[in-house]
């Protein structure tokens, strides 16, 4: 059984992440206070620091919100 310390709220918006100096595409599964899921078929390692921008539509201009986050669980080839 899983246990988190906060609840995951269903939330889906494109972002995009960096590793090693290349940007890759990804989609939001969903949210918490404490961090966020990106569905991605490209994984960074554990404890690795991430940048992500997510890419929030429906508005003039698309609205970019910029973030830094540490891996704390990886799903090889489905995401972190």
């Amino acid at each position: 059984m899983e246990r988190r310390k906060f609840t995951r709220v269903p939330f889906s918006t494109g972002a995009e992440f960096v590793l090693e100096n290349q940007n890759y595409k990804a989609t939001v599964k969903d949210v918490s206070y404490g961090g966020l899921y990106l569905k991605s078929e490209v994984t960074p390692v554990l404890n690795q620091e991430v940048p992500v921008i997510l890419l929030i539509e429906g508005t003039n201009p698309p609205i970019e919100i910029f973030l830094k986050g540490r891996v704390v669980r990886v799903e090889p080839g489905k995401g972190f």
